[in-house]
């Protein structure tokens, strides 16, 4: 168990914000900060309050080799195995030997396969004892960094979510990228707004600061495709939800977009999109990339992609076919 154990959420020193209700954590990892997603609450403990709807059967198969990329599926974990008795460590979205050992003894006692591994199963034998969605926010736009909303889009769910100061003030059902044409991973601004004239982008235009291309959340004229993979990687809202967002949130505004990663083509230079950018973050996490992630494969992405293949003993090509993305361990699928 870390040293400190779990910490006395009722202390006078403890980081919650009293207006918010939700527990600020700081990561202790650079990659966790480049992943994360954390503020995360654990004042409720009791099953009563598991999730409303199926969320849980959304989340990332997690285990000790992809752990990392998903804090919050972590601090989810955590707390649930806190709250079954199995775990005494914090949620605070970090991989370690006690948490492994909980979940093994969680499968063990289940009769589920004992694994290390928190897949659908395990996660649905967990449903009871999972948090609401409402106990974590964006650690990015906590109240004393950003005064306005943040968006959080899930593209396990369909979902978007507003927050403003810790809290969720607006739950929306989206459509995404089709998973030939992802929506962009990772964290953006919102750089501009426009009023459309119907048609595909439906009545408002939100733009996506996203470098290799031209992605918003939008408006749309096939509401039927809400809730599913549908678009050419922007998120499609209902009309009159999309009007509703674009009251409430400004140019500047964090757009964060969390969702599945899976291998799906050979990437070599001149390649661009989410993928390339996933690359890039995980080799600068590594330090072996230099540039800023903008998810265009270029020859310093080359260089990096060899100097990485070289240290993984794989074939030295330049080129990131299926054995190197299992290398960087960034399938989540």
């Amino acid at each position: 168990m870390k040293s400190g154990g779990r910490s006395n959420l009722t202390s006078m020193d403890s980081p919650m914000n009293s207006h918010s209700g939700v527990i600020r954590r700081t990561p202790r990892r650079a990659r966790f900060l480049a992943v994360a997603f954390v503020i995360f609450s654990a004042v409720l403990a009791t099953p009563s309050h598991a999730f409303s709807s199926p969320e849980w059967q959304h989340l990332p198969s997690i285990g000790p080799r992809n752990a990392h990329l998903y804090p919050v599926a972590v601090a989810l974990l955590q707390e649930a195995l806190y709250r079954i008795g199995l775990y005494e460590g914090a949620a605070d979205g970090e991989w370690e030997e006690d948490l492994y050992g909980a979940l093994v003894r969680f499968q063990g006692q289940r009769g589920l396969t004992v694994d290390g591994v928190a897949g659908p199963q395990t996660w649905t034998a967990l449903s009871p004892f999972l948090p609401q969605l409402e106990e974590y926010a964006a650690d990015r736009a906590s109240p004393t960094e950003s005064p306005g909303p943040c968006v959080l889009v899930d593209l396990y769910t369909y979902r978007l979510y507003v927050f403003l100061q810790g809290r969720i003030i607006r739950e929306y059902p989206i459509a995404t990228g089709k998973w030939s044409t992802p929506s962009p991973i990772g964290d953006w601004k919102v750089t501009q707004k426009a009023r459309a004239r119907g048609g595909a982008f439906g009545t408002r235009w939100i733009g996506l600061d996203v470098p290799w291309g031209v992605y918003g959340i939008h408006g749309t004229n096939q509401p039927g495709t809400i809730g599913r993979p549908a678009s050419l990687g922007c998120i499609r809202m209902y009309n009159r939800h999309v009007e509703d967002l674009y009251r409430i949130i400004a140019p500047g505004t964090t757009v964060k977009i969390i969702g599945p990663i899976r291998f799906g083509r050979i990437l070599r230079q001149g390649a661009r999109g989410t993928e390339v950018y996933m690359v890039q973050r995980r080799l600068r996490e590594l330090g072996l990339y230099d540039g800023r992630p903008d998810g265009v494969f270029g020859p310093r992405l080359k260089e990096a992609v060899r100097d990485f293949q070289a240290l993984s003993f794989l074939p030295v090509t330049g080129r990131v076919d299926r054995r190197t993305w299992e290398a960087l361990q960034l399938i989540n699928e």
